[in-house]
């Protein structure tokens, strides 16, 4: 869809139990949903899910995806902008300063 907002979305859970117990899934259901709710378009390949990795550690698998992806231009390919949306600003990493009080998707950056 060119010239449309796409939308990236990087969701994490720091620990097995948090894992096990579904965390994961809540937090991408309720990103998809604000990906509708804003009219986004949302490729599978632009969905970035780490489990089980501390946020203390930039040293993640789909984050350094992410990253590379960024790094490489990837994200603003045939369309107007990209939007990264996470579960809260401390999602990527707990060195990040957060404004938000979590529980709701919130956007990174535009």
């Amino acid at each position: 869809m060119i010239g449309a907002t796409q939308a990236s979305i990087y969701a994490r859970v720091s620990s097995e139990r948090q894992a096990e117990e579904n965390t994961i899934e809540s937090q991408l259901a309720a990103l998809y949903e604000r990906v509708l709710a804003d009219g986004l378009e949302l490729l599978e390949e632009l969905v970035f899910v780490d489990e089980g990795y501390s946020g203390s550690t930039l040293v993640r698998p789909a984050l350094e995806r992410l990253r590379d992806l960024v790094a490489m231009g990837g994200l603003d390919r045939g369309s107007t902008s990209t939007r990264l949306i996470g579960w809260r600003a401390s999602t990527p990493t707990r060195s990040c300063s957060s404004t938000s009080s979590g529980g709701a998707a919130s956007r990174w950056s535009s």
